[in-house]
């Protein structure tokens, strides 16, 4: 077979996918979306209920005070979704506990709190999953638990 006759057969069974893709797509849905794309953790589901998973983070100070603060206090005016970068830095133990990770993190706990000592950080991921009716948390389920030691 020659170069040009391989070309026209290429072209050939490519408009021929276009067209059966195109049928497909306009006539039926398609059965399982992650073959193309990844599916999405906060998609609702059938029975009314969504889930996502997300932190909860507790710093310990000299003394045992505790104070909960959020991912975006660590984050502020980033410029990217907040979810993002707190999954990155912390979202692996490798990655929170990384001796980089955690220098960067008693800096910003030191301009968070210039007056108090911060000795141990733990953020726990919890998986939750809510009603779309009322929007109330119907269970809450730990799923890691990671404790950081930023005294020091």
């Amino acid at each position: 077979m020659g170069t040009r006759t391989a070309a026209r057969v290429g072209f050939g069974v490519l408009g021929l996918a276009l067209l059966v893709q195109t049928v497909v797509w306009r006539t039926d849905s398609e059965p399982y979306p992650a073959l193309i794309m990844p599916a999405f953790d906060t998609v609702p589901l059938v029975d009314g209920k969504f889930s996502n998973t997300g932190p909860s983070i507790t710093v310990v100070f000299a003394g045992d005070s505790r104070e909960v603060i959020q991912p975006s206090d660590l984050f502020p005016d980033s410029g990217v979704t907040i979810g993002t970068e707190f999954d990155s830095a912390f979202g692996r133990y490798q990655d929170a506990t990384d001796p980089r990770t955690v220098d960067w993190l008693r800096h910003r706990l030191s301009v968070l709190f210039p007056h108090r000592e911060p000795r141990v950080v733990y953020i726990r991921w919890y998986r939750k999953t809510y009603s779309l009716t009322d929007r109330s948390v119907l269970s809450r389920h730990l799923v890691e638990s990671y404790r950081i030691e930023v005294d020091g």
